[in-house]
């Protein structure tokens, strides 16, 4: 069928035509973006409330659960740990996105077996100071 967007009429359905700017919040997204395309219509959104706390290996649990999400957020079902570069991203703007706190925040990123790379929110630093096992902050990420 036809689809209407931004004035043009495709065969072929619906075509992301929105641009979305950095920095701002977008309901629609599910979040704040913290990251975006040179043409504006990717980017990295983060969620606008914590998911919780626990180790390295169960905290995608708490990422697939839509209760942890806020409603817009809760919407998506493709949440998932940030990688280091964009913990580093989430950081920079924690005053902005809000609701995060000074606590160690887990990333994706692996060291080995044994450690994966996190943040402390308190002062910015990142470390593979604690073993997987260790219970950290958890804050969700996805792709647009």
């Amino acid at each position: 069928t036809d689809v209407l967007t931004s004035g043009k009429i495709t065969a072929s359905g619906f075509i992301n035509s929105s641009i979305y700017l950095v920095n701002t919040y977008y309901e629609e997204l599910g979040g704040y973006v913290i990251e975006i395309s040179a043409s504006g219509k990717h980017g990295i959104v983060v969620a606008m409330q914590d998911q919780g706390a626990l180790d390295w290996y169960q905290a995608t649990n708490l990422l697939s659960n839509s209760d942890n999400h806020d409603t817009a957020g809760a919407e998506f079902k493709d949440w998932r740990l940030p990688a280091k570069r964009e913990l580093d991203l989430m950081h920079e703007q924690r005053v902005a996105v809000g609701n995060f706190t000074t606590n160690y925040y887990w990333s994706s990123t692996e060291y080995d077996n044994y450690y994966a790379w996190g943040q402390f929110f308190s002062n910015g630093g990142q470390s593979i100071d604690d073993s997987k096992n260790y219970t950290a902050s958890v804050r969700a990420v996805r792709a647009f």
